[in-house]
C-alpha cells in the first residue's frame, strides 16, 4: 500500500469504517512509515477533540422541556387527525342523506285517486281489436294499459240514454 492510498483513506480508517482487510493493510503502512503514522495521529486528535466539543455543548442544553412540547404536538395532530375523520364520516353520511332526499323528491309517486263514475257500459269489440261494433253512451275516454301498453277504452253510461 502507498502513501497516497493512505491518505485517502485515512477518514474511513480513522471512523474504523474499512473492510477489516483494509483497515490492517492501512495500519500496517502508517506502522512503517512516520508521515501517514503522523496524519492519522493528527486527524484522530482532530476528530476527538470535535467530539469533546460536541459533548459539552450538548451537556449545556436544557431539554427538560423538549418531551412535553412533543407531547402537546401529537396531540395536536391526534386531534386534527380526529376532527377530519369526523368530517369525513359527516360528509360521508351527508352524501347518503342527499342521495336519498334527491331519490325521494325525484322518483315520481304515483297517487290513485278514487272517482265515482257512472256505472260503465262495455262495448262489444270484435276479433280484430281494431274494428268496435257499438259504444253506448255520450262520453268516451281512451287510455293505455300501463304494464302491457293495451287500449282502454272507458264508456260513461247513462241509463236513461239507452231508452
Amino acid at each position: 500500500m502507498t502513501c497516497a492510498d493512505v491518505h485517502q483513506l485515512l477518514g474511513p480508517f480513522v471512523d474504523a469504517e474499512l473492510p477489516s482487510p483494509m483497515l490492517l493493510a492501512v495500519a500496517r503502512h502508517a506502522g512503517t512509515c512516520p508521515t501517514c503514522d503522523a496524519a492519522v495521529r493528527e486527524l484522530t486528535d482532530l476528530r476527538e477533540a470535535v467530539a469533546g466539543a460536541v459533548e459539552a455543548a450538548v451537556d449545556g442544553l436544557d431539554l427538560s422541556g423538549v418531551w412535553q412540547t412533543v407531547e402537546r404536538a401529537i396531540d395536536r395532530t391526534e386531534a386534527r387527525d380526529r376532527r377530519v375523520r369526523h368530517l369525513r364520516r359527516a360528509g360521508t353520511w351527508g352524501a347518503i342523506a342527499a342521495l336519498a332526499a334527491s331519490w325521494l323528491f325525484l322518483t315520481p309517486t304515483t297517487v290513485q285517486q278514487t272517482e265515482h263514475r257512472a256505472p260503465v257500459a262495455v262495448a262489444r269489440v270484435a276479433k280484430r281489436p281494431t274494428e268496435i261494433d257499438r259504444l253506448t253512451g255520450r262520453v268516451a275516454s281512451f287510455q293505455r294499459e300501463p304494464k302491457t301498453g293495451a287500449p282502454i277504452i272507458w264508456v260513461n253510461y247513462n241509463p236513461d240514454d239507452a231508452r
